[in-house]
């Protein structure tokens, strides 16, 4: 991770939401922080630009349910009380 603060109350922290272990180790740094986190947004997508999805690789389509889908129960399994 890397955070840095964005002003008073509010701190960026960067990570792989794809990486469970990467996505707990941002909460933790943020809990420690600025305490509770009592909101989050998860908000992390990617689109592999193709039209068709059918076209698409299987770790490309691999990657972005990595990023779409884990990375959001990943954000809301470490924020949850």
């Amino acid at each position: 991770t890397r955070a840095s603060t964005a002003g008073t109350g509010a701190l960026v922290v960067q990570c792989d939401v794809a990486d469970r272990a990467a996505v707990q180790t941002a909460v933790d740094e943020v809990v420690t922080v600025l305490g509770p986190i009592k909101v989050v947004f998860a908000n992390a997508g990617i689109h592999s630009g193709a039209a068709d999805p059918y076209s698409l690789t299987a770790e490309a389509m691999s990657t972005m349910l990595d990023v779409n889908i884990a990375g959001v129960i990943w954000t809301i399994g470490a924020t949850r009380p």
